[in-house]
């Protein structure tokens, strides 16, 4: 199999991937709690998401903890807030998550500004 038919299957099994995860989310059935919350903010379900992904990173979830970050960064669903955005940021960076990281310097220059 050449390259392309092999970049051509790995574009349609993603793209089957991506359809079968949304059927099932919509059935109200998608699997972890974070993908539940994930979803809940694709949605624009803001408040579903922020409470899902708050319980999560209460627990040390530092994925749950960035999204956070976005949520309060953005404005999505909350005041606009970058404290909050950073104190989320800062605990995801924490623990080892580069984007937060990234996303603790952006936002301590907004809140110096």
């Amino acid at each position: 199999m050449g390259s392309t038919a092999k970049l051509a299957t790995l574009v349609v099994a993603s793209c089957l991937a991506i359809s079968v995860n949304s059927a099932v989310a919509e059935q109200g059935v998608a699997g972890t709690p974070y993908e539940k919350a994930d979803y809940a903010l694709m949605r624009g379900e803001f408040d579903e998401a922020r409470k899902g992904f708050e319980d999560l990173a209460s627990r040390g979830h530092i994925d749950a903890a960035y999204r956070l970050g976005l949520i309060y960064q953005q404005g999505m669903g909350v005041p606009l807030s970058y404290e909050k955005a950073r104190n989320w940021f800062r605990m995801a960076a924490d623990g080892g998550h580069k984007k937060a990281a990234t996303q603790l310097k952006v936002t301590e220059r907004m809140v110096k500004n």
